[in-house]
């Protein structure tokens, strides 16, 4: 059966064929159905750090008997395709200058004084 849609309605599409609801697919794949519900409406801010999402959609594809290749290389052209191109327009900023406070232990202060004070006597 061939799967016609977005990436999101493709999982949704395979999962309502195959009788499950996000639920079971939850239970099933320990992933929580926050994450499943974000993958098939493509919410992908939502999801986690790249690598656990992109697990993801690894072991919710193999659940489905999907072409995990497939889907996962989808994944990354739509959740991340963007962010590469703003990490370019990305301004860094130079510290500034930091004020430097010297610090003297007190004993150093009160030795340098006596001393002083014993040179000019």
């Amino acid at each position: 059966m061939i799967i016609i849609g977005s990436f999101g309605e493709k999982f949704r599409q395979e999962r309502e064929r195959q009788g499950y609801d996000l639920a079971a697919v939850a239970e099933e794949t320990k992933i929580r159905t926050l994450y499943l519900r974000a993958l098939e409406e493509e919410n992908f801010d939502i999801l986690p750090a790249r690598v656990y999402a992109t697990g993801f959609v690894s072991t919710y594809a193999r659940f489905l008997r999907m072409d995990t290749e497939a889907m996962v290389r989808e994944f990354k052209s739509l959740a991340y395709v963007n962010n590469v191109a703003n990490v370019n327009n990305v301004r860094v900023s130079q510290p500034s200058p930091a004020k430097r406070k010297i610090k003297l232990p007190v004993r150093n202060v009160i030795a340098a004084a006596l001393f002083l004070g014993i040179a000019i006597w």
